[in-house]
């Protein structure tokens, strides 16, 4: 077997499988935020009060601090999973850079609605 300088383009037989190309950093953070969405841990009880046709109403939203952690952690794993990539030396390893970019794009769409969802913005149980 033979081994690929850093700086030489790596052929499609000497690449490594595409599981073990993609960064651990996206591994873990595509299934994070997708079961951030059935998560909850809320605290801190804000009321809204209103009248809407006639009636009032009332509803009480506490804060998704399960929502806006798991954002937090996907802006650290999004970091992470360029960090790791620009770190591999062997061509064969390489994801490739837009790649990575583009799934650390839509991770930080997650988080934005992670953080949106968390402070009751988007996907209120209030009107």
């Amino acid at each position: 077997m033979t081994t690929t300088p850093a700086n030489t383009p790596a052929t499609n037989s000497e690449r490594a499988s595409l599981w073990i190309r993609i960064p651990l950093a996206l591994k873990v953070a595509f299934p994070l935020a997708v079961l951030g969405f059935f998560f909850q841990f809320t605290i801190a009880r804000t009321t809204t009060v209103g009248d809407v046709s006639g009636v009032i109403t009332r509803c009480d939203y506490y804060y998704d601090l399960a929502a806006i952690g798991i954002a937090a952690i996907l802006v650290v794993l999004a970091i992470g999973a360029v960090v790791t990539e620009r770190a591999k030396n062997y061509d064969r390893l390489r994801l490739g850079m837009p790649i990575v970019l583009g799934a650390d794009a839509v991770l930080l769409v997650l988080a934005v609605i992670h953080v949106l969802r968390g402070f009751g913005v988007i996907l209120s149980p209030c009107p």
